[in-house]
């Protein structure tokens, strides 16, 4: 585990506890922990200024070398990876109030506790603390590295008010410009993105597949549904040669699945794009809708699975000329 400090985009405190031999034991800040470098003037070595987040290591790739497998920082945002591959699409805990007229409410994963793992383990469980105006809930991931990166993801939720809009595993990620959506791009790559589609495997055994645009507006698009099977965004184009970038290599990144456990209801997977000019913003958003607001008062609890591989699982690889 390596650790964040605060500082410039990412100023919220959290509190880091690493659980072994059933006691949990608070992390200390200590500013011998950190290097600043490339002309970054150090802080006052005073300073309790604490951290931000934090990310697992492990030998996914090679069993000398422990590669990034998941972080976790800002708001209730985290990420993971599959073997081979860089960040891109990210997760958060909770959205509320996403596209809403009157603005977003950000909850926060305000403190983290992580299980030291047995030796050869092949699975680390991190426990978090989100909490906002809105809500407060209780997360357990438990997160095996791979091909596939898979996290089991138990949250309940208890909403401090009644909650009109939530979003349940949600998605963010961005698209910029691709081959069918270019209008007004003067760039020699022919694509731009970390996921390129909304696939959407619906309760009547139908996978949906959606194109993401880069709107000239905001555009919310919405599928109903009943007992959803899953949703994810997607990153179809796997070669160099789609985007030509040598130092963002969108072709490596994740393709995000979320497979619900249990029965989730009826609602709707929606998906928020937002016009963007530059590819350093998040534009896209998905997430699951239950059909009934969370009242405030009440106690609600789901189980979901999170793939971060190359496809959705169980999809057969696409044929390929070439």
């Amino acid at each position: 585990m390596q650790l964040f400090s605060r500082g410039f985009l990412f100023r919220d405190r959290v509190d880091i506890h690493v659980v072994a031999d059933g006691r949990a034991l608070h992390v200390a800040y200590d500013p011998a922990m950190f290097r600043f470098e490339h002309g970054v003037a150090a802080p006052d070595q005073s300073l309790d200024l604490g951290f931000s987040g934090l990310r697992l290591h492990g030998p996914m790739n090679r069993e000398d070398i422990f590669d990034e497998i998941a972080a976790f920082q800002g708001a209730s945002y985290f990420r993971g990876i599959g073997r081979d591959q860089i960040f891109g699409t990210s997760a958060r805990g909770l959205a509320i109030d996403t596209a809403a007229p009157g603005g977003e409410e950000f909850p926060l994963f305000k403190a983290f506790w992580v299980e030291a793992p047995r030796e050869r383990a092949e699975t680390i469980v991190v426990h978090a603390l989100l909490d906002s105006p809105g809500c407060t809930g209780a997360y357990r991931f438990t997160i095996r590295p791979g091909d596939s990166t898979n996290m089991a993801v138990e949250m309940t939720l208890y909403p401090r008010r009644d909650l009109e809009k939530p979003g349940l595993a949600p998605l963010t990620s961005m698209f910029m410009f691709g081959p069918n959506d270019r209008d007004g791009i003067d760039d020699y790559r022919p694509a731009a993105g970390d996921a390129d589609g909304l696939a959407v495997a619906n309760a009547h055994g139908e996978v949906l597949w959606r194109p993401l645009v880069n709107p000239r507006e905001l555009q919310v698009s919405v599928f109903g549904d009943a007992g959803p099977r899953g949703f994810g965004l997607m990153q179809r184009r796997r070669s160099f040669f789609d985007y030509q970038d040598l130092e963002a290599r969108y072709e490596r990144r994740p393709s995000v699945w979320v497979e619900p456990i249990g029965d989730w209801g009826p609602g709707a997977v929606q998906l928020v794009e937002i016009p963007t000019a530059e590819e350093i913003h998040d534009n896209i958003v998905a997430f699951w809708r239950p059909s009934q607001p969370l009242t405030r008062g009440g106690e609600y609890s789901y189980t979901y699975r999170l793939h971060w591989g190359w496809d959705r699982p169980g999809e057969k690889p696409p044929i390929t000329v070439g």
